[in-house]
């Protein structure tokens, strides 16, 4: 069984200006612990896609289930994590990370340790009683990943989390993300626009069209693991990433 199965999934915006076609007859299984990339152009689709997988955007015409049900809305079993980390400035990192457990009411102990924990799994136990604005904006995105990692969702959904972060940051975040992946066997749906970033971290690669997105190609990653930057080096990697390019219609 597929933990996300997506069939017709069609998706129409009512605007001022008339109806809108964001999606149109997206066909997609994500697999049990897979890593599975969104990728095309801005405007195509792949944020409203993640967010219907969600349950936080309605379906206009197909369907899609999560792990046999339809999804009907937000899931505890589902972590989300936007492109911005959105930490409140009050509260320290700590207090941030223990948000996601007040609205869940989980037990406030065994949290505890569990976020102390997940902060010591991205590096920031040293941090957790700093404010955000005591942080870089990879270290923010960390204790956002927190957040959602402190419930144990065993899902993530993940909207362009690092399009913000410089190159070095970027890259950093990337293999940060594998080593969870790795560790703990999530499965993880990754919007992004980046083609390296796409072809680096997935299992496969689902190619979009502009608006209205339509999946041109799922294209299968058969890069070897756990990935290390000298994936980067070789030439299947390469091949990979111009396979994707000219998918995408990028000439350059």
């Amino acid at each position: 069984m597929s933990v996300f199965d997506a069939r017709d999934l069609t998706k129409i915006y009512q605007t001022s200006s008339g109806p809108l076609l964001a999606l149109e007859d997206v066909n997609l299984a994500v697999g049990d612990g897979e890593l599975v990339s969104l990728l095309g152009p801005s405007g195509c689709g792949k944020s409203t896609l993640l967010n219907m997988m969600a349950g936080l955007l309605d379906v206009t015409k197909g369907s899609i289930d999560f792990r046999g049900e339809p999804v009907t809305g937000p899931s505890r079993d589902i972590g989300m994590m936007f492109q911005k980390p959105v930490l409140f400035p009050w509260r320290t990192i700590f207090e941030n990370v223990m948000l996601s457990v007040g609205v869940l009411k989980l037990p406030k102990k065994s949290s505890e340790l569990r976020a102390r924990e997940v902060l010591g799994l991205v590096g920031l136990e040293q941090f957790a009683d700093a404010y955000p604005h005591e942080l870089s904006g990879g270290m923010q995105q960390r204790a956002a990943l927190s957040r959602v990692l402190v419930y144990e969702p065993g899902v993530l959904l993940l909207d362009e989390p690092f399009g913000a972060l410089d190159e070095f940051t970027r890259e950093a975040m990337n293999l940060e993300l594998l080593r969870l992946w790795e560790r703990d066997k999530y499965t993880i749906v990754l919007v992004t626009h980046n083609i390296t970033e796409a072809v680096f971290l997935s299992n496969r690669v689902v190619v979009m069209t502009p608006r209205p997105g339509r999946v041109v190609r799922i294209v299968d990653i058969d890069l070897p693991q756990p990935r290390t930057r000298e994936v980067m080096r070789t030439s299947k990697y390469s091949d990979l990433c111009f396979e994707v390019r000219e998918l995408l219609g990028v000439d350059h």
